[in-house]
């Protein structure tokens, strides 16, 4: 049950880390921030809201956003991985993911007599959809006994190694803001411990509340170029 538990939850993590990225986009292209779905899902109780927020702004997203070719790109790519339905490259892959996802949320509703008819999932934004249904359904419930969570963990942990590894989100590197004698850093947000911070003259002249998170789009040995969005 804990390995259930913790893929559902890192499914969890990476579904707001996107929905946080793409609406950090929009707001930096529209000057908006905080925008309507910043506060919407301020006061969010779950991450169903998050999904639903993730499909709303990947639809406002585009290409030319941030005004960097290989800024521009990368939007492209991740725009296309959440939303394309046919057609797509990893279509086997994503494929040999959803139906076992698929079939279990039926067999959970059909349990809970909570059965909803939908169109078939496509997409990663419809995986993260079904992780979070699945998890609604499960989390605190210890009667499906063990040989439920056993027979179930194999599909679960596939969604969320997935997620974890296909996203063109994981091309970037997200940083949190420091001060170190005067200089502006960045403190890379990789590994368990995270330790690399690099000096980036850029955030000198940014006014904007700190400490916040961003994304960083180029390679860290290029930051001189620096492409990046708040996400929080």
């Amino acid at each position: 049950m804990q390995h259930f538990s913790a893929a559902l939850y890192l499914s969890d993590v990476i579904t707001k880390l996107h929905a946080l990225t793409v609406i950090g986009l929009i707001e930096a292209f529209e000057q908006s921030a905080p925008s309507s779905l910043s506060f919407e899902l301020a006061r969010a109780t779950s991450t169903g809201a998050w999904v639903g927020a993730l499909r709303d702004a990947v639809q406002r997203v585009n290409p030319g956003m941030l005004g960097n070719v290989s800024a521009d790109e990368w939007i492209a790519d991740l725009k296309t991985w959440l939303t394309q339905k046919r057609g797509r490259a990893d279509e086997e892959r994503l494929g040999d993911v959803l139906r076992p996802l698929a079939y279990l949320t039926e067999r959970l509703s059909q349990q809970t007599g909570t059965r909803e008819i939908g169109s078939r999932p496509r997409t990663p934004i419809d995986l993260m959809q079904i992780m979070v249904e699945i998890r609604n359904k499960t989390t605190g419930d210890h009667a499906y006994g063990s040989e439920f969570w056993s027979t179930s963990v194999q599909a679960i942990v596939a969604g969320a190694d997935l997620l974890s590894r296909d996203s063109p989100l994981w091309s970037g590197s997200f940083v949190l803001p420091l001060e170190r004698r005067g200089r502006a850093m960045v403190r890379l947000l990789e590994g368990v411990e995270p330790e690399q911070s690099v000096h980036v003259p850029a955030l000198a002249n940014d006014s904007g509340d700190s400490p916040w998170y961003m994304l960083v789009k180029t390679p860290v040995a290029s930051l001189g170029e620096l492409v990046w969005v708040k996400v929080a």
